[in-house]
């Protein structure tokens, strides 16, 4: 059991002993203070929720360090987290102690970045901030997230009727002014419903044009400036296989016959080499 002690200054001192039974002090102006803090500590003791108060002190940058060098996700992800944490997060919390980020200063926060970024941009920084949080409760570093019930901008925006391009205008118009370059990408984009990086990233041994299907098995991703094949796409959904209609077809064909020599399994479809 912890107790008050008066310092030769006119304060009071708290002492207590951690779960480790290692010795703790912290000095309060009035006897009250110590005391309620003393009932805290020996509540959190019991409850299993004790937090050593020195270690709240550990600078919000020191950890967010750890936590990204401890995280495993895909390369797109970090850098995308890292630029949010480098742009937005550490300017601001930083130099804070963990301890000291309270929900009031971050609604602050969140308010001030709503008057100059987007609703959507807003909720990335906040995210972060947020997981970064998280880490630190796991780590028992703080006892609750100052992110909890902070309002952030809304990210509904009002619905636009939708602009459908009809079959007429895309084999009238569209397919003809394309590029010849370009006709097949095109083609095959309006044909399966293909995301930019599944498109760019079809080899021709998933290509079937006697059966009329393509199986999509790997993307392309783009980071730093650098296009590489992920050789799966984002989700388990994401593999499949799709069937080609009829003028899809007959671009893919025409598409094989352009090239020099049958083209390899593994060769792209589309290459800028």
């Amino acid at each position: 059991m912890g107790h008050v002690s008066p310092t030769p200054s006119g304060k009071f001192r708290a002492n207590w002993r951690d779960p480790s039974n290692k010795q703790k002090a912290k000095t309060f102006k009035t006897q009250k203070e110590a005391k309620a803090f003393l009932a805290e500590v020996e509540s959190a003791k019991n409850h299993g929720t004790y937090i050593d108060p020195q270690v709240g002190k550990l600078l919000f940058a020191k950890h967010a360090e750890g936590w990204l060098a401890g995280r495993h996700v895909e390369v797109r992800t970090h850098e995308r987290t890292l630029s949010v944490m480098r742009i937005h997060v550490l300017p601001q919390w930083g130099s804070w102690p963990l301890a000291n980020i309270d929900h009031r200063a971050v609604q602050e926060w969140v308010n001030a970045l709503s008057r100059k970024l987007a609703p959507a941009s807003v909720a990335k920084c906040f995210g972060v901030l947020s997981m970064v949080m998280d880490s630190a409760i796991y780590a028992r570093l703080i006892g609750i997230n100052p992110c909890k019930g902070v309002n952030l901008p809304s990210t509904h925006k009002p619905r636009r009727p939708a602009q459908a391009l009809s079959r007429a205008d895309f084999f009238e118009r569209l397919l003809p002014s394309t590029a010849p370059n370009y006709r097949a990408l095109v083609a095959l984009a309006a044909g399966t419903g293909l995301r930019w990086g599944e498109a760019a990233g079809l080899a021709w041994g998933a290509v079937d044009l006697d059966a009329a299907r393509v199986r999509v098995v790997q993307v392309v991703i783009e980071s730093g400036g650098v296009r590489s094949i992920k050789p799966y796409p984002k989700s388990r959904a994401g593999v499949r296989s799709i069937p080609l209609p009829a003028f899809l077809v007959e671009e893919l064909t025409q598409l094989r016959k352009s090239l020099d020599a049958p083209p390899r399994p593994t060769a792209l479809l589309f290459s800028a080499g």
